[in-house]
């Protein structure tokens, strides 16, 4: 009889054994799924980061471009400016010139 006692502790033992065994590789398996899901986000996270990294690239280069084509505009702009007012100086005097041309003439007349 006590051999059938202990014949039925190993059977409890062993069906004990088995179902920590099977909630064991349960837990397991919702583990590796968790963590799976995690990987899936984080990979999805990295190729929106990765996504919006290349639309800030993007957008930096065409406002760096449109600078770049202000600049060349502003100094253009600049230049014709300068050559303008050069140019009205150079007006000026000759318009002084012949004026002070008229005026000796008038003196001269009046003399």
């Amino acid at each position: 009889e006590e051999k059938a006692v202990f014949a039925e502790y190993r059977r409890e033992a062993a069906g004990t054994r088995d179902s920590d065994r099977r909630e064991r590789v349960a837990v397991e398996e919702r583990i590796q799924s968790a963590v799976a899901a995690l990987e899936a986000k984080e990979t999805s996270s990295q190729r929106r980061i990765a996504q919006a990294e290349g639309a800030v690239a993007d957008a930096v280069e065409q406002v760096a471009n449109q600078l770049v084509a202000v600049k060349e505009r502003l100094e253009m702009e600049t230049k014709e400016l300068k050559d303008g007012i050069s140019n009205a100086k150079v007006q000026l005097d000759r318009q002084k010139e012949a004026m002070s041309n008229c005026t000796q003439r008038i003196d001269s007349v009046d003399s």
